[in-house]
């Protein structure tokens, strides 16, 4: 598939999953579930179907999703240096995110609702497989 093959449509579908996991979560802290607003639950079920096809072929049919979750023993050194820098980056943008999330929430007052908190979760562990996406070359 040429999906899978180039760089350029793995960055482009690396950038469409992130933008619908932001949609997602936008259509959820818009939306709180005792407000209900049909065009918004649409946008947070469209969002939720880019999300999981892009994660699908951006992700687990190139491998990334396989190799950032590989245990160490398995990799060779250059495997393990590439992991590395990919989970060290991970951790760099992670801490930030997270620490501006619980910032809005204490400042506007409202408790952290479940979608927002599964999102982060998921946002965790695809961001070694972004980094390395965005960094292959070919």
């Amino acid at each position: 598939m040429s999906f899978i093959n180039s760089s350029l449509r793995l960055k482009i579908g690396i950038v469409l999953n992130l933008l619908a996991l932001a949609f997602l979560v936008l259509s959820w802290t818009v939306n709180p579930v005792n407000n209900t607003r049909l065009g918004l639950a649409i946008t947070g079920i469209f969002a939720l179907s880019v999300l999981v096809y892009t994660y699908y072929y951006s992700f687990v049919q190139t491998g990334l999703w396989r190799f950032t979750h590989t245990v160490v023993p398995k990799l060779d050194e250059r495997e393990y240096a590439l992991t590395n820098r990919a989970l060290r980056f991970a951790y760099a943008v992670f801490t930030v995110v997270v620490l501006a999330y619980l910032l809005f929430s204490v400042l506007s007052k409202k408790l952290p609702h479940i979608i927002p908190v599964v999102s982060l979760i998921y946002f965790a562990h695809i961001l070694p497989a972004v980094y390395l996406g965005w960094k292959r070359k070919g």
